[in-house]
């Protein structure tokens, strides 16, 4: 039975694409995962599949991987990029892109992400540090209210994601009622300069909040 050691040797030394996978593992990374049952996996951000060497699935592994890495390359659509790694890989393409893209375009890659992503509250340190190459004011605000306006949110209270919508924040507080024995529903008011960014792509009114902002909230109910 292989070990990983044994797959590493054989993807950087062996393989008859060992090229690429050093160049693709440089820019891009790859490791290895092993399980009991289902052995061991190549992880990477355009490529996640069980490890199988011979000729025919290899070559099919890297045609795909390729065809994914070198149409991110072209377009910048995070569609390209495996849904696990699309946080992580974002941060670090933006580390060392950002200087070569428009900040328009580092607003809508960072939007699209958030939109596409469940739960991002499990990765908040990963989010602070996106956020940093984020610019709200060329962003769209034209559906926040000039005056104090009311947000609403379903869940924990230490999430920056709130919406407009009283209707949507019962929705998410039923939806967490099945994970948590109180109802968390909260309602807060607050004016356009505590929003980072507001959204409605998932058409959920969505307004996201500055940090300073969210820990203001939480000290109010302290």
């Amino acid at each position: 039975m292989k070990t990983t050691t044994d797959v590493y040797t054989y993807l950087f030394q062996q393989s008859p694409h060992k090229d690429f996978w050093l160049d693709y593992h440089t820019e891009c990374g790859v490791y290895l995962e092993e399980h009991d049952e289902l052995g061991i996996w190549i992880k990477s951000p355009f490529l996640v599949t069980p490890f199988d060497e011979r000729p025919e699935l290899e070559e099919m592994f890297v045609k795909g991987a390729k065809s994914r890495w070198d149409m991110f390359k072209e377009t910048t659509s995070l569609y390209f990029v495996e849904r696990a790694f699309r946080q992580t890989y974002l941060l670090s393409y933006l580390k060392e892109n950002a200087k070569t893209l428009t900040k328009e375009k580092i607003n809508e890659l960072i939007i699209d992400l958030w939109e596409d992503t469940e739960s991002p509250g499990n990765s908040k340190q990963t989010w602070n540090e996106i956020f940093t190459f984020l610019t709200p004011s060329l962003l769209d605000r034209s559906e926040l209210p000039e005056s104090e306006f009311k947000i609403y949110r379903g869940g924990e209270l230490d999430g920056r994601s709130w919406t407009l919508s009283k209707e949507k924040g019962e929705w998410f507080a039923e939806r967490f009622n099945e994970l948590y024995e109180d109802y968390l529903f909260y309602e807060k008011t607050i004016t356009a300069d505590d929003v980072l960014f507001y959204t409605n792509g998932r058409d959920e009114q969505e307004v996201v909040l500055k940090e300073s902002s969210l820990f203001s909230l939480m000290d109010e109910c302290a």
